[in-house]
């Protein structure tokens, strides 16, 4: 990764309302360019409260991953999160940094991930350049039992594909 900005924020109301916090509480925002083979293949921007923020102040953004310095410096497990996928155009500032066109079709990924207990940490969008990424998922049709399947198919896998 490239960390393009780490800096502490005003509040937002809708990310204040999504990571369920006071809506006057300041925010870090972290942005990151995600390369693959040297390409910028992902823009992340991720805003987390303050008390998670912190703790990545003297972190190495650029080679570890928010996850990995929460769960294994901090013992603070991510157990959860919601997705929620979208097709944007991308602005000047994801443009700039994807190496696209403004106004180009991308990939959006928001997403906003949970603790053992239910707390949220950080949410995030992630602008994915579809010339190197796209995702497969796969599903599992089995016991029928389960309360999964009363609204479909349940999950079996869910990962990017790298075209690079």
């Amino acid at each position: 990764s490239t960390l393009l900005r780490f800096k502490k924020v005003k509040a937002d109301l809708e990310i204040n309302t999504i990571l369920e916090l006071p809506p006057n509480s300041p925010l870090i925002r972290v942005d990151r360019v995600r390369l693959g083979n040297g390409k910028p293949v992902a823009v992340d921007i991720t805003w987390l409260p303050g008390s998670y923020g912190q703790l990545l102040l003297d972190e190495d953004l650029n080679s570890k991953t928010i996850y990995d310095i929460l769960e294994n410096t901090y013992s603070i497990p991510i157990s959860a999160g919601k997705y929620k996928f979208t097709a944007v155009l991308a602005d000047s500032y994801i443009a700039k940094h994807l190496d696209i066109e403004e106004g180009s079709p991308i990939f959006e990924i928001d997403r906003c991930s949970r603790t053992v207990a239910g707390k949220k940490v950080y949410y995030q969008k992630r602008y994915n350049n579809p010339d190197y990424i796209s995702y497969e998922i796969e599903l599992f049709r089995g016991d029928h039992s389960t309360e999964s399947c009363k609204n479909g198919l349940p999950l079996k896998e869910f990962a990017p594909k790298f075209n690079l």
